[in-house]
């Protein structure tokens, strides 16, 4: 909802606007996951509570990441 389009800056960096870390209460450790076009942000204990407890590893999980090599 929140997102915005940045560019980096010579050494690669990007700069995560205000209203983005402000919104996604980003202080402290974070967590930064990849995507091919994109990247998430996330408090760390958020991301934890969220999607690590919330979402538990599975065996389909498993075939999936075999099926892939992983």
């Amino acid at each position: 909802y929140y997102g915005q389009a940045v560019t980096t800056d010579g050494q690669g960096r990007i700069l995560i606007p205000a209203v983005l870390r402000e919104s996604a209460q980003l202080t402290g450790e974070v967590e930064v996951l990849g995507s091919q076009a994109h990247l998430e942000v996330w408090n760390h204990t958020r991301f934890v509570e969220q999607e690590v407890r919330g979402n538990p590893w599975t065996a389909e999980d498993e075939k999936n990441l075999g099926e892939l090599g992983i």
